[in-house]
């Protein structure tokens, strides 16, 4: 059985765990401390990019701003490649 076991949710990283998951099967785990950025992702109303926009907003990137909107013109849904992990990792607790 093939187990994934993903550090971070960059893009790159996690949505290939899910899609070797789907082409050979096994499972993929992503630690606890990832569920809020999953969530947020996944969410039917997600915003996941908006603290970005805010820092570029900051920064007078209003163009991109713009842009950014005009190709994100479409109804909202899911990212390709988005999916909840099989399993949600917790750190190990330690015995005294």
């Amino acid at each position: 059985m093939r187990h994934f076991l993903v550090t971070h949710v960059h893009r790159d990283h996690y949505t290939q765990a899910v899609e070797l998951r789907r082409i050979f099967g096994g499972k993929v785990s992503l630690g606890v401390g990832e569920h809020p950025a999953i969530r947020a992702v996944l969410a039917k109303d997600a915003r996941p990019f908006e603290p970005q926009l805010r820092q570029l907003r900051a920064s007078g990137a209003e163009v991109v701003i713009e842009r950014l909107r005009a190709l994100g013109s479409a109804p909202r849904s899911a990212p390709r490649g988005w999916e909840e992990p099989d399993e949600w990792l917790a750190p190990a607790r330690r015995s005294s």
